[in-house]
């Protein structure tokens, strides 16, 4: 037996039908909202940003001059100014060490003048200071190496 349904017996179990399905759709939907918050709140605590309800671009605050490209010119600035400070400091450094290479020289260069006066107007005095040099380096020569040989007998000795 075949039963047949008017167009109108069609359109109301057709909306009883579609009625079921609204509460579903509703029902998954209210699910599928609660769990989207939830995932939305937990990825904005992870990822620290924090975004308004009435945000329509997640992207807006990289446009804004008071938002991270300021921070990012701010820190490329000083991050400039770092190295700047530092050559300058390097700088200074060869200065101060070229100056005080130019002190020593100076003052060695006055004393050597101070030395070789005197020998100027004494010609004699000049041999007899070269002499004295040469002997004092002599004596301490044969001083030097007679102890580390006297030092190497009695290490002897004594194994």
């Amino acid at each position: 037996m075949v039963s047949r349904f008017t167009t109108m017996e069609d359109l109301k179990m057709l909306q009883e039908l579609i009625q079921i399905k609204v509460k579903q759709i509703r029902d998954r939907l209210n699910l599928l909202k609660a769990r989207f918050k939830e995932k939305e709140q937990l990825s904005a605590l992870a990822s620290g940003v924090e975004e308004s309800i009435h945000a329509v671009n997640v992207q807006t605050h990289y446009t804004d001059i008071d938002g991270l490209i300021q921070e990012y010119m701010e820190l490329k600035q000083l991050h400039h100014e770092t190295k700047a400070a530092q050559k300058i400091s390097k700088e200074k450094k060869r200065e101060d060490l070229a100056k005080c290479v130019a002190a020593i020289v100076a003052e060695s260069r006055r004393r050597r003048a101070e030395r070789d006066e005197p020998s100027l107007y004494n010609d004699s005095g000049d041999s007899s200071v070269t002499q004295r040099v040469v002997s004092g380096t002599e004596s301490t020569i044969s001083t030097g190496s007679s102890r580390r040989y006297s030092e190497g007998l009695s290490a002897r000795m004594r194994f």
